[in-house]
């Protein structure tokens, strides 16, 4: 997943470029994922799309693979506690209008609720 560097716009400019009307967006489970090290994550995936509802085309699969890779990566970057990660967690996908958005959640010290957040602008 190519992470943008750039500035996001405000919201005034993104409504003046790109004029949104609220539309229901399909929430699809996608998987449980094991990305080793005993992790588990429960995969979701939101797409802007509404004609993509089904849990197998909810997402391209390239931004699935691209999002496993960037999430493994972060994980295996991150310094953890043994004792303190529960190793469980979820990663929500969402193929939007202006990019796509991986959010990669976990639960540590049984009551915190960890995020890290990333953008990029192609499925890639």
């Amino acid at each position: 997943m190519k992470v943008s560097a750039q500035p996001r716009p405000s919201v005034a400019a993104l409504n003046q470029t790109h004029p949104f009307d609220y539309r229901l967006r399909p929430i699809r489970f996608i998987e449980l994922w094991h990305p080793g090290d005993d992790w588990t994550f429960k995969i979701y995936g939101i797409n802007a799309d509404a004609r993509r509802n089904a849990a197998s085309t909810i997402v391209d699969q390239v931004f699935l693979s691209a999002a496993k890779q960037t999430a493994s990566a972060a994980l295996q970057g991150a310094e953890f506690s043994s004792e303190a990660v529960h190793k469980a967690g979820c990663i929500i996908l969402h193929q939007g209008i202006l990019g796509n958005w991986l959010l990669l959640d976990w639960w540590s010290h049984q009551i915190l609720w960890n995020q890290l957040l990333f953008r990029s602008e192609s499925a890639e």
